[in-house]
């Protein structure tokens, strides 16, 4: 007969199994050394673009096993500018495979970026390519004018933000 033993919990790379068997008076000890490799698990990375100013450029990324969806525990992202090969941003992945990061780009234009996932003790690294524009910061003016008479008319001029109503000085 056979018996079939499951090891879940066994860390990539190299593993070995010794099986021994005691003898008895029917039959003689045994002695058995099994090497073998345990594969790490594959992984998806995906990211979206949650703002994109001159202020705040934030990528929200997720990262799930490639074949269930299972969400990744923990892990390194660095957010890469593709023309420069500079990293702009990284965080670490929480226990649900989420991370938001605010990137260091600061001057409008189009960037093409690499989300890379450094991979883990249990998933190998993977990467998404995304392209964002950078643009200006929303605005709208108002105008009022008071004490409307001669020589005292004032002018209120101000500017906001559209997002966030802050005065912009």
């Amino acid at each position: 007969g056979g018996h079939i033993i499951n090891f879940p919990y066994l860390m990539p790379g190299e593993n070995h199994i010794i099986v021994e068997t005691p003898e008895s008076t029917h039959f003689e000890s045994g002695y058995y050394e099994h090497h073998f490799n345990v594969s790490k698990e594959e992984s998806q990375t995906n990211a979206i673009i949650q703002k994109n100013d001159v202020r705040y450029t934030i990528i929200e990324v997720k990262v799930t096993n490639y074949h269930s969806t299972n969400a990744v525990d923990g892990g390194r992202i660095e957010i890469v500018n593709t023309a420069t090969n500079e990293i702009v941003g990284s965080g670490q992945l929480d226990s649900q495979g989420n991370t938001n990061i605010t990137t260091s780009i600061k001057q409008t234009g189009t960037y093409d970026l690499r989300v890379d996932f450094k991979g883990n003790e249990i998933y190998n690294p993977s990467s998404k390519e995304l392209t964002v524009t950078v643009n200006r910061i929303n605005t709208y003016t108002f105008v009022s004018t008071y004490n409307q008479t001669i020589g005292y008319t004032g002018v209120r001029v101000m500017v906001k933000e559209t997002d966030h109503h802050f005065t912009v000085r």
